[in-house]
């Protein structure tokens, strides 16, 4: 690994916020300029060059303080490439559109119209690629992760650390940028998740119809058994036969995965048996492996494997002590001896 930055959890958005309007007065107030003719041209046009399209259903101030940095830091390639906020550069679709686009997940028919559009409406933020695999409160949107990974410097092939990774968000996203990562988290249930979706980046989806059609099978077994890990997994893998070139443990952990998901909306909701929102949860996970396999071809992307750990290795804890305690905009980066 050539380099190791830390991204900490420390809420960006205050100073996000004085250095965008810090900007914004002086590139629109500055000499010369009348604040009629600027009223009258709007934000955006004193924000962005020619040529950017941006993120329908982009209103936050943080969202476009984010995407103004990165029009002003990136090049138009990195922005085709890895900007969080944009859509189109000089007519051009950016990598982020095609990881968004199509239908942002596989939610049921009987699902209500605010939850539909719920979706809908964040296509382009909490819903694409794996992120939605499993709802999780609190998380970071991926596409701020995004900004602020482009924004502090970290380029392909280095590495970023995650001192308190959650659901995964970072190891995501750095993931599909090309950049190596390390999670960590005293949750073994978040380090289960945050894998799962890290590995759903590349599974071989060969197998994922024939598991689909054997939904009600390995729900009855998962059922029956003993509720520990490695029970769970001995039963599924008696029951389902895989070829040699699928990873079965990644198909097992995103099977159940769904299992786990399906059991908090069984609670949560009673429109619909336990088998039946495992059935539909399944599906969903599925249609987000295909989809984001097909981008990844389109796009001749290469996801990086991730590493999760339950506590910091040896050889990280003194450097992140001192890293904990960077800002985000002037992270410390230090040769890796690991």
């Amino acid at each position: 690994m050539k380099s190791i930055t830390a991204l900490t959890k420390i809420q960006p958005m205050l100073y996000s916020k004085i250095l965008f309007w810090t900007s914004l007065a002086h590139n629109i107030l500055g000499p010369n300029k009348n604040p009629a003719d600027v009223i009258q041209q709007g934000m955006f046009f004193n924000l962005f060059t020619e040529g950017f399209e941006l993120s329908p259903n982009l209103s936050e101030v943080y969202e476009l303080a984010l995407a103004y940095y990165e029009s002003r830091i990136l090049t138009k390639k990195e922005l085709l490439k890895s900007s969080a906020y944009f859509v189109k550069v000089d007519g051009v679709f950016t990598n982020h559109f095609y990881i968004c686009t199509g239908d942002p997940v596989k939610i049921p028919e009987y699902s209500s119209s605010r939850l539909k559009l719920f979706f809908i409406n964040n296509q382009f933020r909490t819903g694409y690629s794996t992120h939605g695999l499993f709802p999780y409160r609190g998380k970071f949107h991926p596409q701020m992760i995004k900004a602020l990974i482009n924004i502090m410097g970290i380029k392909h092939g280095e590495t970023i650390l995650d001192p308190m990774m959650g659901s995964g968000t970072v190891p995501v996203e750095a993931s599909l940028m090309g950049i190596n990562s390390i999670g960590i988290d005293s949750s073994p249930f978040c380090r289960f998740m945050a894998q799962v979706k890290c590995d759903s980046l590349n599974i071989n989806p060969i197998c994922l119809n024939d598991l689909l059609k054997r939904y009600e099978k390995n729900f009855l077994a998962f059922n029956s058994c003993s509720k520990k890990f490695n029970d769970q997994k001995d039963v599924f893998f008696k029951n389902n036969f895989f070829p040699e070139s699928v990873d079965k443990e990644k198909i097992f952990n995103l099977v159940f995965l769904a299992f786990l998901d399906s059991e908090g909306y069984a609670q949560r909701s009673k429109q619909k048996s336990h088998l039946e929102h495992f059935k539909s949860i399944l599906e969903r996970y599925f249609t987000v492996v295909n989809k984001i396999l097909a981008v990844e071809n389109h796009l001749k992307l290469e996801p990086l494997i991730q590493i999760s750990y339950k506590v910091m290795p040896e050889r990280l804890i003194l450097k992140t002590i001192v890293l904990m305690g960077s800002f985000f905009l002037h992270p410390i980066v230090l040769p890796s001896t690991i």
